[in-house]
């Protein structure tokens, strides 16, 4: 496999520009200020809910969630995904995303996803700028690109925990929105600014 996958490296390589979303973990706590936890105050650890990607080339963007298929879809379709390409992109990917969804993958009985080039722009954007913030939507604006949709906060996660249909339908458009954003971002890193 990892010979064919380096002889395809001589044609143009496949750019997977990818963003995900998880649950927050539910624990019990005594307060809300300077508190950690133990593993027995933990309900319900976070998990990835969603995650949308789209191929550099190509103008449709892929979503699977666990409320629009199933659980076990989602992650063969974000292995499927992640395996065929040859370069990732993300924001905060390496730190964030590709962890959870390395987590993912394990829990499901599936190996790791093919070896890749993995660019993560948040990385990019902290060794080269000085940004007042670095998250997403703070850098999409100031260079003014299209950026991040409004989620409301935490209600929004809550909802969407609670499988309310209106809030899955927020959830998607904001996860592909995110993904977008990330690739206007990215085209424009490539160009030099």
């Amino acid at each position: 496999m990892l010979a064919q996958r380096l002889a395809g490296l001589a044609k143009k390589p496949k750019i997977l520009i990818w963003d995900l979303e998880t649950s927050p973990a539910i624990l019990y706590g005594f307060s809300l200020w300077n508190q950690n936890h133990s593993i027995n105050q933990i309900i319900e650890p976070s998990r990835v809910l969603c995650f949308a990607a789209k191929w550099l080339d190509k103008k449709q963007t892929e979503f699977y969630s666990e409320f629009h298929t199933s659980r076990e879809d989602m992650i063969a379709q974000a292995w499927r995904l992640l395996d065929e390409a040859d370069i990732l992109v993300s924001y905060n990917g390496i730190g964030f995303d590709t962890k959870h969804m390395n987590r993912e993958f394990l829990l499901a009985g599936l190996g790791p996803v093919s070896p890749c080039v993995d660019i993560d722009l948040l990385r990019i954007n902290r060794a080269n700028f000085k940004f007042l913030s670095n998250k997403l939507g703070y850098v999409t604006e100031a260079v003014g690109l299209p950026t991040k949709l409004e989620t409301g906060g935490m209600e929004l996660w809550k909802n969407v925990l609670a499988n309310d249909p209106a809030a899955w339908a927020k959830f998607k458009q904001y996860n592909i929105r995110d993904v977008v954003v990330t690739e206007k971002l990215y085209l424009l890193l490539a160009q030099g600014g």
